[in-house]
């Protein structure tokens, strides 16, 4: 890649094929979504803290097993700089890698479980326009779906990889070259790991915002939940008026439970007091106790 750029590539469609994600979904809990709004930003967790303990190590073995299936599809001289990169690829780079994690699905009881005790909500957004609301700070951010595939055989479709490198190529050759030359082949495996995932997850439906600092990493804070600290960056919306814009929510869905109407009329006095008047404000069709 060239000196001074940043990539910020929206493989929505380019690792999945022709499918297209148009809206994905955020599932949190009122604490979450009071701190979206109020502070017009998102907590990207660090890669290394996410619930999967072997999320970095699948990825690693999913691109390992994949890249040598690509002979002839891609130049031989990029295929044999990326397959040394695997080779030497030190899962430490992740250490500067941080996630946010959505879903494809709204009413996913998987989720609904893990949240409706503790007053869940799912919050919807169009993909596109959620992006372009975000400030990154000038750091490399990739969105796209998540690949599951089994532990036992973790090499991820060829023809989706084949996919990507197509979507790629359509850059100017010049810029094509340069975003995997053998000096930015780390970066490029770095880019992809993060999207595969053991199908053990395969429920979640996971949609994923990755931001990428690959020199050390500023604004770098901690939280503390049930397993220790975690370290996250901030992703906050884009300068309005020399302040954060808000952050463009669609609807509210209030998770199934025995206090959701008491919730909903929360959630929505709260949404008008931030101006978010025209977001919807529904209840969950789940039927679902908690």
């Amino acid at each position: 890649m060239k000196q001074g750029t940043t990539m910020q590539y929206d493989m929505g469609t380019a690792i999945c094929g022709d499918l297209t994600v148009d809206k994905i979904y955020h599932y949190t809990d009122l604490n979450g979504l009071k701190g979206i709004v109020e502070n017009k930003s998102f907590w990207a967790t660090s890669m290394q803290f996410l619930n999967d303990s072997e999320e970095i190590i699948h990825g690693m073995e999913s691109i390992k097993n994949a890249l040598p299936k690509l002979r002839g599809d891609i130049p031989d001289y990029i295929l044999d700089s990326l397959i040394s990169g695997m080779k030497k690829y030190d899962k430490r780079l992740s250490s500067n890698v941080f996630n946010i994690s959505f879903c494809q699905k709204p009413e996913l009881l998987s989720q609904w479980r893990g949240y409706a005790n503790a007053q869940g909500v799912c919050l919807e957004f169009d993909r596109k326009e959620l992006l372009d609301s975000l400030n990154f700070d000038e750091r490399d951010h990739v969105a796209a779906e998540v690949i599951y595939s089994s532990k036992e055989n973790p090499g991820i479709p060829v023809t989706q990889i084949k996919e990507l490198f197509r979507k790629i190529q359509s850059l100017d050759s010049e810029d094509y070259n340069n975003y995997l030359d053998d000096a930015s082949s780390g970066k490029f495996l770095s880019t992809l790991i993060p999207f595969m995932k053991n199908d053990s997850f395969s429920e979640e439906k996971e949609f994923r915002i990755v931001i990428y600092s690959w020199a050390r990493v500023h604004g770098l804070e901690f939280r503390i939940n049930k397993n220790g600290l975690i370290p996250y960056i901030e992703v906050s919306g884009r300068k309005d008026d020399d302040n954060r814009s808000k952050i463009p929510i669609k609807k509210v869905t209030i998770g199934p439970g025995p206090n959701a109407d008491f919730m909903a009329q929360g959630v929505r006095r709260f949404l008008d007091y931030h101006l978010y008047g025209d977001t919807e404000v529904e209840q969950s069709q789940t039927p679902y106790r908690g």
